[in-house]
């Protein structure tokens, strides 16, 4: 998503970026349609060592770089872009059937 924001509005240090960003899976019981949502259209894999096959691994490593790191704060990256607090959590079932698992790594 792109937001452009007037230059009074523009989120320079990491308590700002966290007023607005999340970097976790909602809960399915407090945030049911944004735990749907979420599960639905902004979810990367799952994949790892025993599914190859998936266009973004190459050389046994995912293209985008996932999995993500775990941080306990928000920082600012050396690109000047935020490094999100991406705190562990438990699995959460991607399907009805609950065969595959995701979490926020």
């Amino acid at each position: 998503m792109l937001v452009i924001c007037a230059e009074s509005d523009k989120l320079r240090i990491p308590y700002d970026f966290d007023r607005v960003v999340r970097v976790e899976i909602p809960s399915k019981h407090e945030e049911s349609l944004l735990h749907q949502v979420v599960l639905k259209h902004m979810i990367h894999g799952p994949h790892g060592i025993n599914d190859r096959h998936y266009p973004c691994i190459k050389d046994d490593k995912c293209k985008k770089r996932f999995s993500k790191e775990f941080y306990y704060e928000t920082r600012r990256g050396q690109d000047s872009y935020p490094i999100n607090e991406r705190l562990p959590g438990p699995p959460v079932p991607l399907d009805s059937n609950n065969r595959k698992f995701v979490d926020n790594d």
